[in-house]
């Protein structure tokens, strides 16, 4: 399992913000979940910066969707690239609740 399934698990949300992982609510947090946070934040950051959806855009307009393995910013943004040139990429947040 995951990192972040086990926290999503126990209702918890996990997402990056600049270089700090934000896990919330931060009431749902026991002793033994901010401990083992701290012990897992290393994968959990990894985790949370990939994702499986990308929305690309190109001038300001969506133009499509990118839907497969978990990946990067970078390596979305290349495969978008490789076939439009000056187009962005935005991870679409997915709901874990599979």
């Amino acid at each position: 399992m995951a990192a972040i399934d086990y926290l999503t698990d126990q209702g918890l949300t996990v997402q990056v913000v600049g270089d700090r992982l934000m896990v919330a609510p931060s009431g749902r947090l026991t002793p033994d979940l901010r401990r083992w946070i701290k012990e897992h934040r290393t994968e959990l950051m990894d985790e949370a910066r990939l994702y499986r959806c990308w929305r690309i855009y190109r001038g300001g307009k969506p133009i499509g969707t990118m839907v497969g393995a978990p990946i990067t910013y970078a390596t979305a943004l290349d495969h978008a690239r490789f076939r439009w040139g000056d187009a962005e990429v935005h991870p679409v947040r997915e709901s874990r609740s599979e």
